[in-house]
């Protein structure tokens, strides 16, 4: 059953998240076992859409042939039971997108802005008046902020 499919999907990325790795088993390396969680990510989020975009569709097609006199009164909960499940589906998927982004930004991109924030938190804030004025158009954390999260956004980018 497909239902039967997505639950050990979903039961198998939470596993991974929750013992705070992705199973890399089966990949060549690291990169490519970051790769295939990304690209997992990915579908996960298009899945969940798609299912959505169905479910719209048939419940718009039931609709109008029900309204043919198409189907009978015993189909419609039917229907609207399967109309049910696919919504479902695509709410487990949008929590498990929800989990693996939420993963990825623990693993992958707090500890790398982390150090960032704490050069931000060791600079005093009692500046004079003159000082204020030129970090209002020249800041220089906020510049080295600006462009580690560029090289951070460039490398994952290539990655």
């Amino acid at each position: 059953r497909s239902s039967d499919l997505v639950t050990s999907a979903v039961n198998l990325m939470q596993s991974s998240l929750q013992q705070g790795r992705f199973d890399t088993k089966g990949f060549e390396s690291t990169d490519e076992a970051k790769q295939s969680f990304l690209v997992t990510l990915n579908n996960v989020e298009a899945s969940s859409e798609n299912i959505m975009t169905l479910k719209k569709n048939l419940e718009n097609d039931c609709s109008n042939l029900f309204n043919q006199g198409f189907g009978g009164e015993q189909a419609r909960p039917k229907i609207d039971s399967c109309l049910s499940d696919l919504a479902s589906v695509s709410n487990k998927f949008r929590d498990l997108l929800q989990e693996g982004l939420g993963e990825l930004s623990s693993m992958a991109v707090k500890p790398q802005v982390k150090p960032w924030i704490n050069i931000f938190l060791s600079i005093s804030h009692n500046i004079e008046e003159e000082e204020f004025n030129d970090y209002e158009a020249n800041d220089p954390w906020v510049q080295q902020f600006i462009i580690n999260l560029e090289t951070l956004m460039a490398e994952s980018k290539v990655s």
